[in-house]
């Protein structure tokens, strides 16, 4: 998992994710209540966020397929 992690096979499609978005994302501190209350209301952030998982999920999926890892 950790080579997987540190492969470009993950590191390439999260890293472009990251540098279209990098204006979404700030220096503030990620726990204050007031980044959660305001990001968790935007649309365009559930999209953003939305987006991310499908590719952290397909990239899941595809190592898993790949080990002959399957649901069960």
């Amino acid at each position: 998992i950790i080579g997987f992690l540190r492969s470009p096979r993950w590191k390439t499609p999260v890293m472009s994710f990251l540098d279209e978005h990098c204006i979404s994302f700030d220096s503030e501190e990620e726990n204050k209540l007031e980044f959660t209350a305001i990001h968790k209301v935007s649309p365009l952030n559930d999209q953003i966020f939305t987006e991310f998982q499908k590719i952290v999920e397909d990239l899941l999926e595809d190592l898993m397929r790949d080990l002959g890892v399957t649901d069960e």
